[in-house]
């Protein structure tokens, strides 16, 4: 059978739920098949990152690397979100595809390049079969590209730099990323007046504002567990304040967001006091530590525990962009309480901010067992006293949390 036949796109949708190894050791030698069973370990691999790609029967997956290095639909359609309807788009680092594919959906036309040919090839297929007849792929460089454009020739540029360099290692720094957005960025400028620069979750926010001093909009965006990027919008006209969002995905549907200024940040007068038992408190989602708005989370109904330990209190349960738990036990890290702690609680989850050692190590001390539904949380409090949060963790009060400065 032919690949991209008749017969072989049946094929595969026959053996689409089977265990590729499995196939590839019972069809070995079948014209066709090792191409099949190749989509199918690719498309089991990308159900969850990008289930509506996946869900067409006749879209294309070209490599397992270009799965792994793709953006999620999910941030995709959140990036999309970002351009205008019925902009005019260029991709400059278009991959697989994912994120032209949901500007598509909003712009009157997107160009996206991709140096890969068989990637390339595979994005177009996808686009067509996708019915995103404004998505127009070129196999080519992009910098090449950008020489012969004329000013004002699209509205939104849209780059995703490379984040790791020629040996594998991890790049920290725009200017390090290929392409350099840094260096370009005054040509990008002429050519569209948004320039969309997804970048790393390692990367740091102030460094990444110092490179890039026209931004004009910082987006942090994460899930309940980690933070997954950092996403720039740099513009013609910079704002006379950054604004810095973070947004935490909750479910499939809903999202907190926390948006603030430096400005603000920098004027908040934040309060502390010590904890108590009954109190609640909170720790922040990854993509709001990230943006590090850790003065104005002390503000209003909410207290800080201690300048540096990023843990905030209040007395009844809030709206904040984090998780809450309820106090049940404030207790000094003391000999008495290490000899006695696991005896009381053999078994909880263990974390420590801004303590005198790290989580792992503060479970050996106590002898305790990770897991359990409880939270231990050690600590240092206004006083600088060393201190143990035993706690039990709350429903999160809703998807708000969203404080706009």
């Amino acid at each position: 059978m032919t690949p991209l036949s008749p017969e072989w796109w049946q094929w595969l949708d026959e053996h689409l739920h089977l265990d590729p190894t499995a196939l590839s050791l019972r069809y070995h030698g079948l014209p066709g098949a090792q191409e099949a069973i190749q989509q199918i370990a690719l498309r089991q691999k990308a159900r969850k990152k990008l289930p509506s790609l996946v869900a067409n029967p006749r879209t294309l997956l070209p490599t397992a690397l270009s799965v792994e290095q793709a953006t999620s639909e999910a941030l995709a359609l959140l990036h999309a979100q970002l351009i205008e309807p019925g902009a005019r788009v260029l991709d400059l680092t278009c991959g697989l595809g994912a994120d032209a594919m949901a500007m598509a959906t909003r712009a009157r036309e997107v160009v996206a390049y991709e140096r890969q040919e068989a990637i390339a090839s595979a994005v177009a297929h996808n686009a067509g079969v996708l019915g995103l007849t404004n998505l127009h792929v070129v196999c080519g460089d992009a910098l090449e590209a950008l020489k012969e454009m004329g000013p004002n020739s699209r509205d939104v540029i849209f780059v995703d730099p490379a984040r790791r360099g020629g040996a594998g290692e991890r790049l920290f720094a725009l200017s390090q990323c290929e392409p350099d957005v840094v260096a370009l960025m005054p040509r990008l400028l002429e050519i569209a007046p948004k320039v969309i620069v997804k970048a790393s979750p390692m990367l740091d926010v102030t460094q990444t504002l110092r490179e890039l001093p026209q931004a004009t909009h910082i987006i942090i965006y994460g899930t309940t567990r980690e933070c997954k990027e950092v996403v720039a919008v740099v513009e013609r006209r910079p704002a006379e304040e950054v604004t810095i969002s973070c947004v935490t995905s909750l479910t499939a549907s809903t999202a907190s967001t926390f948006s603030f200024t430096l400005a603000k940040e920098r004027e908040a007068v934040p309060q502390y006091r010590l904890p108590v038992a009954g109190d609640v408190v909170y720790e922040p989602w990854p993509a709001v530590m990230k943006g590090g708005p850790f003065r104005l989370l002390a503000t209003g109904v909410f207290w800080g525990l201690h300048p540096h330990t990023h843990l905030y209190l209040s007395a009844e349960e809030q709206a904040f962009p984090g998780r809450p738990y309820r106090v049940e036990s404030v207790e000094p890290f003391d000999r008495a309480t290490i000899k006695s702690f696991a005896r009381r609680y053999p078994q909880i989850n263990v974390a420590t901010r801004q303590f005198v050692m790290r989580a792992p190590e503060l479970a050996r001390r106590l002898k305790v067992k990770e897991g359990g539904e409880l939270q231990l949380f050690g600590v240092t409090n206004l006083d600088g006293e060393h201190i143990l949060l035993v706690c039990r963790p709350l429903e999160a009060a809703g998807s708000a949390g969203v404080k706009k400065d």
